[in-house]
């Protein structure tokens, strides 16, 4: 019978286009409020997590090469966890180092992620308490964070690599990303841009900052105002800037900009608003993932037409086990 999938590597996706079999666009899938397919957008890797971890178009199945990220979560030395965290994140990344070199241990590094989740939880809600008075994240609190997704990347990667169709079930991770996006999207508001509504907000923001006093910086406000519910666009940003702050008396003067007093941790603000972002990006990333996952553990293995690096790599999803007789 013939295969109804065929899947495609990173590497042969790439030689397909060298060839000329393919033609290459980058790509990122944008759904509408249904989980319908609407277009294609560019979207960013992170350093240790994709943006994309399999496509399915048509027949064909197209399967990301994880493991460079995978091994980035390993090589990865923190210098600022300690205590009990630092032994939960241990025991994981061991367990991870484990299944990626040796495709054992699978179960056990699953459930020792998802215990290191409760811990790292606990404490990122803490970093970003109101209460905690600490706006100005250090780091040993963003590491913590940083980490914190990570965990959740592997925990979603095993889950999927044990249970597969099954995976759909697991409410866990995506739990643990609302949670985690509701406690970061506040700080991050309120660095870029905080205030009375009477008061000209925008003009002691960290966007007049990078505006006025870090202008070699300015492409970085595309990057803050994705996640700022209070504008749709850098564009945005800068009209709101030029009706509060840029004005002129008559038509035959140069404007003038009102240089409000900025706060006195602006560099801080902004230093922690990009890690913060960068944080986002990752839950953004992660959500992304854990949809594909989902449509993709519904595909019988027996389906697809598989290559050799395929049956040997335990980090595929669409890995046959050779086991061995009883």
């Amino acid at each position: 019978m013939a295969s109804k999938y065929t899947l495609l590597s990173e590497k042969s996706v790439r030689a397909a286009v060298q060839d000329g079999v393919f033609t290459s666009k980058a790509v990122d899938i944008v759904r509408d409020g249904n989980n319908s397919f609407v277009r294609h957008l560019e979207r960013q890797d992170t350093p240790t997590i994709p943006s994309s971890v399999v496509q399915i178009h048509n027949n064909y199945i197209y399967e990301a090469d994880t493991s460079k990220f995978i091994s980035a979560v390993v090589d990865i030395q923190n210098q600022y966890i300690t205590g009990e965290l630092k032994i939960k994140y241990d025991e994981v990344i061991v367990g991870l180092t484990t299944y990626q070199e040796q495709g054992c241990d699978l179960e056990l590094l699953n459930t020792d992620t998802r215990k290191s989740l409760s811990a790292f939880g606990e404490r990122s809600a803490q970093i970003l308490s109101p209460e905690s008075n600490n706006p100005y994240l250090e780091g040993e609190s963003l590491e913590v964070l940083d980490s914190y997704t990570n965990l959740i990347f592997v925990y979603v990667m095993s889950g999927f690599w044990r249970f597969r169709s099954r995976f759909s079930k697991d409410s866990v991770a995506t739990n643990k990303l609302d949670t985690l996006e509701s406690e970061v999207r506040p700080l991050y508001s309120w660095l870029l841009q905080n205030g009375k509504e009477h008061e000209n907000q925008i003009g002691r923001s960290v966007y007049a900052y990078i505006i006025l006093e870090k202008p070699e910086k300015v492409d970085v406000i595309a990057q803050l105002v994705q996640y700022d519910k209070r504008y749709s666009s850098a564009l945005d940003v800068i009209k709101s800037f030029s009706l509060e702050c840029i004005d002129r008396k008559n038509w035959f003067e140069p404007y003038k900009v009102s240089r409000l007093p900025n706060h006195a941790r602006s560099e801080d603000r902004l230093r922690v608003a990009l890690r913060l972002h960068d944080i986002l990006n990752k839950i953004g990333n992660i959500r992304s993932v854990i949809d594909e996952l989902k449509a993709a553990g519904d595909i019988k293995v027996s389906d697809i037409l598989l290559g050799g690096e395929y049956l040997d790599s335990p980090l595929s999803l669409f890995r046959i086990e050779n086991k061995p007789d009883a």
